[in-house]
């Protein structure tokens, strides 16, 4: 477990004698700070400790440094604590080995100001502390107000792609925010650490959430109060928003208690049926080609089309739901009868947008996430730019098991008899069929490779004289949805800049189509990129879309328009083919 690194937080020097100690006004000396805040009215300290008051000693401030606050430290265990291990290496060793107890020593000073509480912690002192209670924002604004923008050296982001995904990046020298490679419609800033900005008297700044952490030189321990203080002060300054606006956009909740409340409400929404915010959606990527059926916790044997909330109560009633059982209870993933089905829990399933106020909450991938208000305007003004294709697709078509055996010829799994559901057309068989009555010229699963990619991709799904088509089913909801956009922008970002995808792409067409694909002055300004969506309404198909496809639908289409392509977005609704 990674301590606050405060090792060094009381310089031993110090400690040497009265001249250089704590009485010392003219000596600096340098101090490490891990901060926290709470904006709450806690008129008792120890209600900010997530321990009982039982398990910490209680010590006061030395009145001389004129400090209102409090400090608690963990109480050391009666035993020395030692690691299994360490016996082990007694026997070896002959004696008993020094320097092996695994002492986590925990310490916080809590200071009251005018408007709130700081808490500095003190190596493991952080987890003394009530999360909920804390600012979960107060590290991260603290930090973006005293930082040089120009200074960055460490930022960690949560990229909210076709999954959430965490990343870290380290630059070797200073560098600003635009080196770090961050989509601002999608990136969450997690932590940031850089420089002090000109005026701020602190180093080696970092913030991450709630916690923020710096390095002070200070004469005396009364100063802590004035650097609580503007600490506390810096976190609530708007000056972040010139460069760093988009931190706002989207937040990830860590709170307990706000989790707790929204969790409630997601309750609540699930025990009255209303399915109009609630999907259920998969945590990765399957090929949808190879699916006969989703089933679930209590019905396993009951294959479903798709995932859906709905089927999900048949066998287990609205009002039994509980968080504890959405986390337990399974969406099995069928292949075959006989292949054991990939499952996922419920809860990691679930997409919900709740709005409360001014803001848009939104659960996804067993996250929870709010969504400003401003920011969503932008991105619908945004969606609202992305035209409408012209192409009339055929429906995608919904078959009645007894007969899918016969229709899906283009399953490596045939579909078992007599069963009472229907299934949608595959992607797969889709593409196969409307290759043919729009005479595309059929890429599906057609893959190619690339030297600009990690992996060979495919150039579209269907190409329709200068359109490239990709296709994705609906029912795979936000996470199927933002891959198809995603493939969709890399495909024909290769396609400008790697001539090897361009040769490579060729030799999948018949010889009477390469002329579509040029080696040589490609122009992207030639080309329309469509993204088709199977089983969503063409006219409501852009408002259907999660917001998170949404989001990176708008990144897809902005950076294609940049570079000069066309691009467009389709649905098609499904027809049911009746059993002869």
């Amino acid at each position: 477990m990674k301590t606050d690194n405060l090792v060094d937080a009381i310089p031993i020097e110090a400690y040497k004698n009265k001249e250089e100690g704590l009485e010392n006004k003219k000596k600096p000396f340098t101090i490490h700070l891990s901060a926290f805040y709470t904006s709450k009215k806690i008129a008792n300290l120890s209600g900010l400790l997530s321990v009982d008051i039982k398990d910490v000693e209680t010590l006061e401030i030395d009145k001389t440094f004129g400090l209102d606050g409090i400090i608690y430290i963990k109480k050391k265990p009666t035993d020395e604590t030692r690691p299994i291990w360490a016996n082990y290496l007694d026997k070896i060793h002959g004696k008993k080995v020094p320097g092996l107890e695994t002492l986590s020593s925990s310490a916080v000073l809590l200071l009251r100001l005018e408007d709130g509480i700081i808490a500095f912690s003190f190596g493991y002192g952080r987890y003394l502390l009530n999360d909920d209670d804390l600012s979960s924002d107060f590290g991260i604004k603290a930090a973006l107000n005293t930082l040089n923008h120009d200074t960055l050296r460490s930022v960690d982001l949560l990229s909210l792609d076709v999954a959430p995904i965490q990343k870290r990046s380290q630059a070797t020298k200073s560098s600003n925010i635009n080196d770090f490679g961050v989509d601002v419609s999608r990136d969450v800033l997690k932590a940031v650490t850089g420089d002090a900005i000109k005026g701020i008297p602190w180093h080696g700044i970092s913030g991450s959430g709630g916690h923020y952490s710096f390095s002070a030189t200070i004469f005396n321990y009364s100063e802590l109060f004035d650097i609580a203080k503007e600490v506390a002060k810096k976190s609530l300054q708007p000056n972040y928003k010139d460069r760093f606006a988009w931190v706002d956009n989207i937040q990830r909740i860590k709170n307990g208690a706000e989790i707790e409340k929204l969790n409630n409400a997601l309750l609540e929404k699930l025990k009255a049926k209303d399915t109009e915010k609630t999907k259920l959606t998969l945590p990765s990527i399957i090929d949808w080609g190879d699916i006969f059926g989703f089933s679930y916790t209590n019905s396993k044997k009951e294959y479903k089309a798709s995932p859906d909330i709905s089927d999900y109560y048949l066998t287990n009633p609205p009002d039994e739901i509980s968080i504890e059982k959405l986390k337990s209870h399974r969406l099995f993933c069928h292949q075959s009868k006989e292949v054991e089905a990939t499952s996922f829990s419920i809860y990691d399933c679930i997409y919900f947008e709740y709005s409360d106020g001014d803001k848009l909450h939104i659960l996804f991938d067993k996250e929870w996430f709010t969504i400003d208000q401003d920011y969503i305007k932008r991105v619908n003004d945004a969606l609202n730019l992305i035209p409408i294709s012209e192409i009339a697709f055929p429906k995608v078509k919904m078959i009645p098991k007894e007969k899918n055996e016969k229709i899906r010829k283009g399953s490596k799994d045939a579909m078992p008899k007599k069963e009472s559901n229907n299934i949608y057309e595959s992607e797969g068989d889709y593409n196969i069929r409307v290759s043919a009555l729009l005479e595309c010229d059929l890429l599906d699963k057609k893959l190619v490779k690339s030297d600009s990619s990690a992996s060979p991709i495919e150039v579209c799904d269907l190409l329709m004289g200068n359109k490239f088509i990709h296709v994705k089913h609906k029912k795979g909801n936000s996470s199927g949805l933002s891959h198809l956009f995603a493939q969709g922008r890399v495909a024909a970002e290769l396609l400008i800049s790697d001539q090897k995808f361009r040769t490579n792409a060729r030799t999948q067409l018949k010889y009477k189509s390469r002329k579509l694909i040029p080696e040589i002055k490609f122009m992207a300004k030639d080309y329309e990129v469509v993204f088709l969506v199977l089983g969503a309404k063409c006219a409501s198909v852009r408002e259907d879309l999660p917001f998170f496809s949404k989001i990176n639908l708008v990144g897809a289409y902005r950076s294609l328009s940049e570079r000069q392509y066309s691009v467009s977005i389709a649905g098609t609704d499904i027809e049911e083919v009746a059993i002869l």
